[in-house]
């Protein structure tokens, strides 16, 4: 099991996941039709899917914050990080963000993460 962030996937990240391989997917920006079929494969798999504040992802559009993690114990870490550090100062709309803007903001997310050790041995993805 690789120790760091690794970039680029897509779906097949939620798929590592499933699969025990990587512990933290993290996206922004996705479509409802991007994550809606992703949400039984994490769930039946024993993981926690829900946007960056640890609600449950929406049928109608959103801001594509989602974060998906194998362990329910590391989410509610990872939630409550978000929730201190990115929600309140950001304070995320709900629209639609460029896809350049929706890097930036993944990227800072995985540097916090980075940064505040919230587990050891962490694999999170991203697809940038």
């Amino acid at each position: 099991k690789y120790n760091g962030v690794i970039y680029g996937g897509d779906c097949y990240l939620f798929g590592l996941l499933a699969m025990g391989l990587v512990d933290i997917v993290i996206e922004y920006g996705l479509s409802n039709y991007d994550y809606m079929a992703l949400i039984p494969i994490v769930k039946s798999a024993g993981g926690v899917i829900t946007d960056w504040t640890g609600k449950e992802l929406p049928m109608e559009a959103t801001n594509g914050a989602v974060l998906a993690c194998g362990d329910p114990v590391l989410h509610k870490k990872v939630v409550e990080l978000i929730m201190i550090l990115i929600v309140p100062p950001f304070n995320l709309p709900p629209i639609k963000r460029n896809k350049a803007e929706a890097k930036e903001i993944k990227k800072g997310l995985i540097r916090l993460l980075e940064n505040y050790k919230i587990a050891d041995n962490l694999t999170v993805l991203a697809s940038l």
